[in-house]
């Protein structure tokens, strides 16, 4: 799988190929250094994974563990971290979360999803990475979008339907959400003739992760 991560549709090949050399050692590393395989992962969360909980089948999706792995590297890199061991993995659990989804349509007709899921796994402030086969997703909601949702699921049940629960609501505004091939598009793809000026090795990725900390922390 190592060799399926950070397939950037770049125009020319040779613009990242030294970024995702460098991601794929990174990858490498991780995995020597102890992160868990997928049956692991698989068995610890479980349906936690999926945005359709229903669709358990989905765990044994070869894409879904090209995007875990990704999702890792891409934390290790945000949290300067050279080790993603199981204790690391839960340490993060509460922060920063993948959830995946076989579904093609577009992510952010299903931002009340999202969020609900937000909100059973992840503490305030907390980011939730969703993962589909969306291959034009924009990497973040429209704040006005963001905001209507937020809006309707945050009505205190029989309190009247304009009655809105302002703490509820703050908690569900805090919710950092990204889709990841939105974020390889935005951090990479949009960005492809900038890699080149940069060293090979630690300049490529730290504005990979200039790039990324733009979006989600």
């Amino acid at each position: 799988m190592r060799e399926m991560i950070f397939k950037f549709n770049v125009v020319e090949q040779r613009n990242v190929q030294d970024l995702k050399a460098a991601l794929i050692n990174i990858a490498d590393s991780l995995i020597l250094n102890g992160l868990p395989p997928p049956y692991e992962i698989m068995k610890k969360y479980k349906t936690q994974l999926l945005l359709d909980p229903k669709h358990a089948g989905e765990l044994e999706v070869r894409a879904l563990w090209v995007a875990y792995l990704e999702f890792v590297v891409i934390s290790a890199l945000m949290d300067n971290v050279g080790v993603t061991d199981e204790i690391y993995i839960e340490g993060i659990e509460k922060r920063r979360r993948l959830l995946y989804t076989s579904d093609t349509s577009n992510w952010i007709g299903r931002l009340e999803e999202v969020l609900k899921v937000a909100r059973k796994l992840l503490d305030r402030n907390g980011t939730l990475i969703v993962a589909s086969p969306d291959i034009a997703a924009k990497p973040f909601p429209p704040k006005f979008r963001l905001e209507g949702v937020i809006s309707n699921i945050s009505v205190v049940p029989n309190q009247g339907p304009l009655a809105i629960d302002n703490v509820e609501g703050e908690l569900y505004a805090s919710f950092k959400l990204a889709h990841l091939e939105g974020l390889r598009s935005s951090c990479v793809i949009e960005q492809e003739d900038e890699y080149p000026k940069k060293f090979p090795g630690r300049q490529q990725l730290q504005y990979f992760r200039d790039k990324l900390n733009e979006i989600i922390t």
